[in-house]
């Protein structure tokens, strides 16, 4: 659970650091929800298309991924450029977007072993 923890952090970062990042490409602070509006794009399309793609990875493997597309993510944000906040926080989304589906698979698997092994079963 520690995985979907991390990418949910993650997702976060941006808004978080938004005035100094946003200072350091040189636009003006307003454009945060810029970089939001970015963040759910990159989440969106990975609902539409990513599941698909990611069939044959486990739930916790799927997870992994998106935590380490994301944290490659942040390292564009060091380049300082508005083009790569914008490029980083798509990419963002796309890694945060593996967290829904594999996270409910996952609580799917330990609700229903907990249920199964408790006094009286389901």
């Amino acid at each position: 659970m520690q995985v979907v923890a991390s990418v949910t952090l993650v997702q976060a970062v941006l808004p978080l650091l938004a005035l100094p990042l946003t200072q350091a490409a040189g636009v003006a602070p307003q454009a945060v929800g810029q970089l939001s509006s970015a963040a759910a794009l990159g989440s969106m399309l990975f609902f539409l298309w990513g599941p698909a793609q990611l069939a044959g990875l486990s739930s916790l493997r799927q997870l992994q991924l998106g935590c380490a597309v994301s944290a490659a993510a942040l390292l564009l944000c060091l380049l300082g450029r508005w083009e790569a906040l914008l490029l980083a926080s798509f990419v963002i989304g796309l890694g945060y977007g593996t967290a829904t589906p594999a996270s409910a698979e996952l609580l799917m698997r330990v609700g229903h072993c907990q249920l199964s092994e408790a006094p009286g079963g389901v």
